[in-house]
């Protein structure tokens, strides 16, 4: 039987990876901004990539989280071999189904084009068809490695699938920077179906390690296919959220709406990322082994911990962001084409879009649910999210543009992750009132920690300090240094346990 690592352990070896990936991520945010800018070039490239984008978000919410914890309960109960058959099996099956998707989506390009893309011309809508049949691949080789990055981590291998992050933007980068200029904004398409094929050849040798069988049946294959039926419903109503907010963005007024979305999406999802996404990664496959061995208080003692050390970091993350989004986009978006408009326009988005941070923590819930099976929890999460982001997204659009757009999402997470808080707790032994304790405290610290980042900022403006790429740079970092200080002080002042294990941990 596998050893199962500690939380703590698994999520840093998860961290360190991401954290790699952070830094690509932050040098493709670069490249892009400074080889297109934000223009109709852009806008075409967002709406066409977000169909794709959609499907990757349901393959990489319900296959590793709905295969794990049937793995776990395979290799609890068979052997060790009978799961390494399992996990063959399903990566095969979901290959051949993830291409015939593909090629559905290559044939309903039209309609979907319209969908993603209503405010946009005609011309334009054709041209994010033609994209977008090209960017169906990322449907076979992301979702396939959605799934093979499920199957390493049941087997409790981390590091090697965190790298997937890093994977992509690499090629991105390479191809933007080599082929902007000759190509245009074709280059950035040929990099982003580049990546995720490379994501797959990174995590080839732990795969074939695993022992990797060319099979199609397993006893087991039956129960995931029928549990992946009404997660799959439901995955494609929260999916097609993200193609509702293109779709709403560039039916705004504003210019290029879609791609100051779209550039402030990439920037807040980074921390989200980082933490609450690794943190899921690594207490899936943990949740999972102790909830099929019965050992329930220590299922809820790890999941409580997964989520108030998301909280600890997302909140002030938050705060963080909302207090620099000026100074951070002008940091990493404004080179080259990427003008002071666009800058601004995208900071103005990113104040909005930055409270879906706490909510992030859903991605710490919603694996914690798929371990105890409530599958049926996790469908109403993320058709609520959906729900709510387009109710919200729509009365807000004609009085807040795109930026509606943005705090929609953020609220509708937000809300969403507080009531699927509320349902695990009901269904588990996590003590609510701890995490809620935890969470006022980390919000009062953050909340003071963002005053002073204010006040900061206004001392340097009133200073006459300049927006050039140095001042901008050294600003960013004295506000966040000291931001971060006071941060951790008021939390070594409210005697938060999650600060003190956190310093023993790192």
């Amino acid at each position: 039987m596998t050893k199962v690592p500690g939380l703590l352990h698994a999520t840093r070896t998860v961290m360190v990876g991401r954290a790699l990936g952070l830094l690509a991520a932050f040098g493709a945010f670069v490249t892009i901004a400074a080889a297109y800018g934000s223009s109709i070039d852009t806008d075409i490239y967002f709406c066409a990539y977000a169909v794709p984008y959609a499907f990757l978000v349901v393959a990489g919410a319900v296959l590793p989280q709905s295969l794990v914890p049937i793995y776990a309960k395979v290799a609890k109960s068979e052997s060790d071999a009978s799961a390494r058959r399992f996990a063959s099996a399903s990566l095969n099956a979901t290959t051949l189904a993830l291409t015939a998707l593909a090629l559905i989506g290559i044939a309903a390009a039209p309609g979907l084009a319209r969908l993603a893309a209503p405010g946009l011309h005609a011309d334009h809508v054709a041209e994010v068809e033609r994209q977008l049949r090209w960017l169906m691949a990322l449907v076979v080789f992301g979702g396939v490695a959605n799934l093979a990055k499920g199957i390493l981590n049941a087997r409790f291998v981390f590091f090697t699938p965190s790298l997937d992050t890093f994977a992509s933007y690499a090629l991105v980068i390479a191809a933007v920077w080599i082929g902007a200029g000759r190509w245009g904004i074709w280059a950035l398409v040929a990099g982003t179906i580049a990546g995720n094929l490379f994501r797959l050849v990174v995590m080839a040798p732990d795969l074939a390690r695993v022992g990797w069988r060319p099979v199609l049946s397993h006893p087991r294959l039956r129960t995931w296919g029928m549990t992946l039926i009404p997660l799959a419903a439901g995955a494609i109503v929260f999916g097609a959220n993200f193609v509702l907010m293109r779709s709403l963005a560039s039916l705004s007024v504003e210019p290029h709406a879609v791609s100051h979305l779209g550039y402030a999406e990439r920037l807040v999802m980074v921390p989200s990322e980082l933490v609450a996404a690794s943190l899921g990664a690594a207490l899936l496959p943990a949740a999972s082994a102790r909830h099929a061995a019965g050992e329930r208080a220590a299922f809820a003692r790890i999941t409580s911990s997964a989520i108030r050390a998301s909280l600890l970091f997302l909140i002030p993350a938050a705060a963080g962001i909302m207090s620099l989004s000026g100074p951070l986009v002008r940091l990493v978006y404004e080179h080259g084409e990427f003008g002071r408009a666009a800058a601004r326009e995208t900071a103005s988005t990113l104040f909005w879009f930055a409270p879906i941070l706490p909510g992030s923590a859903v991605l710490v819930v919603g694996p914690a649910l798929f371990a105890m099976g409530r599958i049926r929890a996790v469908v109403v999460m993320w058709c609520a999210i959906t729900g709510l982001t387009l109710a919200i997204g729509w009365a807000l659009l004609g009085s807040m543009g795109v930026r509606g757009v943005a705090l929609a999402y953020a609220a509708a997470t937000l809300c969403v992750g507080v009531g699927g808080l509320v349902a695990f707790s009901r269904a588990s032994a996590l003590r609510l009132g701890e995490v809620a304790r935890s969470a006022a405290r980390m919000t009062i610290a953050a909340g003071l920690m963002a005053a002073l980042v204010t006040g900061g900022r206004a001392l340097f403006e009133g200073a006459g300090w300049g927006t050039g790429k140095i001042e901008t740079a050294v600003e960013v970092a004295m506000l966040g240094f000291f931001g971060a200080a006071a941060y951790a002080i008021l939390m070594g002042l409210f005697g938060a346990p999650e600060w003190a294990e956190a310093r023993r941990r790192l």
